[in-house]
């Protein structure tokens, strides 16, 4: 049997093991609760007993310390709205959820009760299977830290809620966004229009300046922009050709409109950040519901497919890292139109439509 000792000076609680061959080993359980302790004192007994010795060279660590752990990689790692986004979900859901329970301790069936009381408070499977995304993230990262010996489930997909049709990745049909542009006005009518027709991200065409724009070559560039602590999702550089219509859009803006440097600018050439409001306030209007930005990208993403742009060419346009991201993200719609694709195949004449004759032999 093995021991627990508690050490004043940081307060966590210390397993003492007899190991075969190694004889007694001194190991923190990485917690300052003893109800924990005891708990993971008899798992690395059981663990010990089946002849699994490697339990004991994983270092413990409880969820909310490992958590500050991760916030510092993704802090390095990830794009700042990316951070943000995971720290809020982080601070909200996970720690009040797993508090200090041990990485190495935490079950899918801790997981399944996590999602199932997640979806008891009104929460959309969506948003659920992002939080789980995450949840996945971390325990990744722990695995590469040497936290836990193994992820406590085969693969995310198992934990993953359906989402509902409502959920899916809306789109809207050209109708629709004529009739958003319609009931829009100003920077929020050029906003649309540009996510529209460039396919974009929101963070993108508001991050972008008039040095991105060349008019006369025709193109869009994305790129990083320092000054912005903002890079592109990819990280790397790309081109959006200049679609007619939005070049005229573009043309038209008057130079002396107060813009500055940034596309997007109130009258002392500060940048706008968010637009939010005048489009929901456009969306309202409209008679569009649940609709946001980003929908316009899935709008010329759909229309793209429709009209016969293969995968490779709108996976540099949205500026995905791999044609496989799109195909993904967008399979319903190349399923769509397989066989409009397939009638498009030019029939030989003039033989198209006979009957073909076989002889007996055959």
């Amino acid at each position: 049997m093995g021991s627990l000792y508690q050490k004043k000076k940081d307060g966590f609680w210390y397993a003492i093991i007899k190991i075969p061959g190694r004889g007694k080993v001194w190991k923190s359980t990485g917690t300052r609760s003893k109800k924990i302790a005891q708990e993971i004192l008899r798992h690395w007994e059981n663990e010990v007993a089946k002849g699994n010795i490697g339990i004991i060279d994983i270092e413990p660590i409880g969820f909310s310390d490992f958590t500050a752990k991760y916030l510092e990689w993704a802090r390095i790692k990830k794009r700042p709205e990316t951070y943000h986004r995971e720290l809020k979900i982080i601070r909200t859901h996970l720690k009040t959820f797993f508090q200090d329970k041990p990485l190495d301790r935490i079950q899918k069936a801790d997981i399944e009760r996590y999602r199932e009381e997640r979806k008891k408070a009104g929460v959309k499977n969506r948003t659920i299977n992002l939080e789980l995304t995450l949840l996945h993230r971390i325990l990744k990262l722990g695995l590469e830290r040497n936290h836990l010996s193994r992820l406590p489930y085969q693969k995310l997909s198992e934990l993953r809620l359906k989402e509902t049709d409502s959920e899916r990745k809306k789109a809207l049909n050209q109708a629709e966004v004529k009739r958003l542009l319609e009931f829009s006005e100003g920077l929020t009518r050029l906003y649309i229009a540009l996510l529209y027709y460039t396919g974009m991200r929101k963070s993108e065409a508001l991050s972008l300046s008039w040095d991105d724009i060349d008019l006369e070559r025709e193109e869009i560039i994305i790129r990083p922009k320092p000054e912005l602590d903002f890079a592109p999702k990819s990280g790397k550089e790309r081109i959006i050709p200049l679609h007619p219509d939005l070049k005229a859009i573009l043309e038209n803006i008057p130079r002396n409109a107060g813009k500055g440097k940034w596309l997007f600018s109130n009258q002392k050439g500060e940048r706008i950040k968010d637009l939010r409001e005048s489009f929901k306030n456009a969306c309202k209007k409209a008679g569009l519901e649940e609709i946001t930005p980003h929908c316009l990208r899935h709008s010329f993403a759909s229309l793209m497919i429709q009209n016969g742009v293969d995968a490779r060419t709108l996976s540099e346009i949205l500026g995905h890292s791999s044609p496989i991201i799109t195909l993904n993200i967008y399979s319903h719609c190349f399923d769509s139109y397989r066989k409009q694709a397939i009638n498009r195949l030019p029939s030989i004449e003039p033989t198209a439509g006979e009957v073909i004759k076989f002889s007996k032999k055959h």
